[in-house]
């Protein structure tokens, strides 16, 4: 059997991932598996990306705000609300440096593992397509998608946790760790055991995390935007 804990989405949440890796530390997995959006978004970029670049057999792929972060200047603004994120995700470029930008820059987009399961892709969205994502309600979807040969896919980037199984396999997303308003703002994550002969066990985890502690540093610098100003009055309600 090999056990992975799946993480995705933690958006420069130190807070939110720092209890989740607290919860997952009580039974540690084999694997960790790092669905990508690391930094971009919150207020602590360079602490989310320097906690999970620590985990011991950690393995990568990049989201598409790691690709924006990566090389800000190729993302192009259509305007509208795309102006105030650029800014957001320019003092997170600021914060991580030359050598956190290459880092998020070099992840691969789409990952095999080989496991006793049989193979497990995973990437961000779909796989090669890191801006679009599978509905959890369209099951018949699945007989469309590219799995590659895998059994097994792991996504994030829509930050709901679910799991379908289909004739082709099972698809996974183990929801977000850092704004997760879809699980009432608790940090999600997912324990997955892949077993000899194709079993695949998944648990969803969700865990409360410090609000008020990411509140104060919301407030400590990064430019707000349109998109984060309802996710801060939302927050402030759980305190």
């Amino acid at each position: 059997m090999l056990r992975l804990v799946v993480l995705s989405d933690v958006h420069g949440n130190r807070w939110a991932l720092d209890a989740v890796l607290a919860d997952v530390e009580r039974d540690p997995p084999d694997v960790y598996l790092v669905l990508g959006d690391l930094a971009a978004d919150g207020p602590d970029p360079v602490g989310a990306l320097a906690r999970l670049r620590a985990l011991p057999n950690a393995t990568f792929v990049r989201g598409n705000t790691d690709r924006y972060l990566g090389d800000l200047g190729a993302v192009e603004d259509p305007g509208g609300e795309w102006s105030d994120l650029i800014a957001t995700w320019q003092w997170a470029v600021d914060c991580l440096g030359d050598e956190g930008r290459r880092f998020l820059d070099g992840l691969p987009t789409d990952v095999f593992l080989d496991t006793p399961a049989g193979p497990v892709l995973a990437t961000h969205g779909l796989p090669g397509q890191d801006e679009r994502w599978i509905d959890p309600g369209d099951v018949q979807g699945l007989e469309k998608l590219e799995w590659r040969g895998a059994h097994v896919l792991v996504v994030g980037h829509t930050h709901v946790p679910f799991v379908l199984r289909g004739n082709k396999g099972t698809v996974i997303n183990p929801g977000s760790v850092g704004l997760s308003p879809q699980t009432q703002w608790r940090a999600s994550y997912a324990r997955v055991d892949l077993f000899p002969g194709g079993q695949v066990a998944v648990r969803h985890a969700q865990v409360a995390w410090d609000v008020a502690a990411y509140l104060d540093a919301f407030e400590g610098g990064i430019p707000k935007n349109q998109k984060s100003l309802p996710m801060l009055r939302a927050l402030r309600q759980l305190i």
